[in-house]
């Protein structure tokens, strides 16, 4: 019964977050070659210039602290209410004071920055991850206010953005829609925080207990920032080019679309795990990971592949003549899908769950010295191409490392054996879906059709070599649809 209550709960929660998912696949895939035709490819470069600037402030400023407060604000779930509450509070004064810093640090930036009007106007976003409180709801696994809250917010400004967002000079409009409707949506959270904390006393103890291991946690998120975000910076700073910046956050942003499946199944997760670790319960966590690792594994490769080869047929309508430099930008960075899938198992379900700070530290910085050396000697040589080549292998170290201390604990996971069928079915899916785009051309339709005969490949043909995951799945169809049967 405990099981069941637990499994019905993962199962609840899992559901808001893939439902929001699906949202937030859907309004990218709807704005995105909207922005890409009316702002065009300078504008669109100028805003990931200016953005992933932003966010480096933002990830250095708040020193790894979201994904510590998540964690944290699970173990207190655990005990009393006013242990909750006196969590929440002093996470939250440790905000102000590091939002004080970066917002004096940023204003200095200011003063340098030949895009000095766009960075006043991305401000907003700025402050924004700092008063945004959401870690509060996925840390008590109440993840349908966090969906409710920014199913809202990303209607109204998707809206927004069609109504006012008309030509290339509205770049700073569409800059404060996106940054004003997410301050909108953290300040809607205020309210219903009140359900689940209360106002209590916290002392300087309760505020510098968790000083040291959020810069514990500071470290691998800071060097994830590196490679995930500095590689933009890098690419407007060698090359002088804010149009390849754009091609490049383009391609990157359609390859990772697919990465948000496994990122609701972590967000969800991580404190259902994270509360099994502090509780003791070693069995459970084990078959957590083993059951999510196997359904990374055989998810990753037709993401992969499978936006491989509907590229060269997607980005000419998608995003329009401006951005065709994509179509082997998309290609090449795809393949990032396979690292990130894993990874998360690895690093955000065991190292970050089991409090394995300093294991966590090690892969991600190895994996940032080695992005930043990459980039240093690959963009000046083959500018957009070369960031690509070096996030690519800087997210593989950050795998082979993490796997390699998730291994010495929990044993052999067998990753690779797992994914022989789904490589196998995902090449042949590539080619199909290739042949498709080669033979039918460029079209919205053309890419639907390929994505739909590619899916029903790759299930047939994993079906027919009887894995275990996809027979469960058509077994459970069945019992849901008896005249399926």
């Amino acid at each position: 019964m405990v099981w069941g209550a637990k499994m019905k709960s993962i199962v609840e929660n899992l559901a808001y977050n893939l439902a929001y998912q699906v949202l937030m696949l859907a309004i990218p895939l709807v704005t995105t070659p909207y922005l890409a035709h009316v702002l065009g490819s300078d504008a669109v470069g100028i805003n990931s210039y200016t953005n992933s600037v932003v966010m480096l402030f933002a990830t250095f400023g708040l020193l790894g602290i979201s994904n510590y407060s998540n964690r944290e604000i699970a173990y207190s779930s655990a005990k009393a209410k006013d242990e909750l509450s006196k969590t929440f509070i002093s996470l939250c004064i440790i905000r102000i004071f590091l939002m004080v810093f970066c917002v004096l640090c940023y204003l200095a930036m200011l003063f340098v920055s030949e895009y000095r009007y766009y960075f006043v106007l991305q401000f907003v976003t700025l402050f924004y991850n700092f008063i945004d409180i959401s870690w509060l709801f996925v840390g008590i696994e109440n993840m349908k206010v966090v969906v409710a809250r920014n199913t809202v917010v990303k209607v109204i400004s998707t809206i927004m953005i069609f109504v006012l967002v008309k030509k290339s000079s509205d770049l700073g409009l569409y800059i404060i829609i996106n940054g004003g409707s997410a301050c909108l949506g953290a300040f809607m959270m205020f309210g219903q925080a009140g359900k689940y904390v209360h106002w209590v006393r916290v002392g300087r103890k309760d505020i510098v207990k968790h000083i040291v291991p959020i810069f514990r946690l500071f470290i691998p998120q800071a060097a994830v920032s590196l490679y995930v975000l500095f590689d933009k910076t890098m690419i407007q700073w060698l090359t002088d080019d804010v149009r390849s910046v754009g091609f490049y956050d383009q391609s990157q942003m359609i390859a990772k679309v697919p990465t948000m499946l496994i990122s609701a199944m972590t967000t969800v997760m991580l404190p259902r795990v994270s509360n099994a670790y502090y509780k003791g319960e070693t069995e459970a966590v084990k078959k957590y990971l083993i059951n999510i690792s196997y359904l990374a594994a055989i998810f990753a490769y037709p993401f992969w592949l499978g936006m491989a080869g509907i590229a060269p047929s997607l980005v000419p309508w998608y995003l329009g003549g401006q951005f065709l430099e994509c179509i082997r930008l998309l290609q090449l960075f795809s393949v990032v899908t396979v690292p990130i899938y894993l990874t998360n198992v690895t690093g955000i379900l065991y190292l970050m769950a089991f409090d394995k700070t300093k294991e966590l530290s090690v892969s991600y910085t190895a994996a940032a010295v080695f992005n930043l050396l990459a980039n240093a000697i690959l963009i000046p040589c083959f500018g957009a191409y070369g960031a690509v080549v070096g996030t690519v292998c800087a997210e593989f170290m950050v795998l082979f490392i993490q796997y390699h201390f998730m291994k010495e604990e929990m044993g052999d996971m067998h990753l690779f054996h797992k994914s022989v069928k789904s490589i196998f079915a995902s090449i042949v899916m590539f080619f199909v879906v290739l042949w498709i785009g080669k033979f039918l051309g460029a079209g919205a339709e053309v890419t639907l059709l390929q994505i739909f005969a590619g899916g029903s490949v790759y299930f047939i043909l994993m079906y027919a070599m009887k894995d275990r995951m996809v027979r469960q799945f058509v077994g459970c169809l069945k019992r849901l649809c008896p005249k399926c049967r």
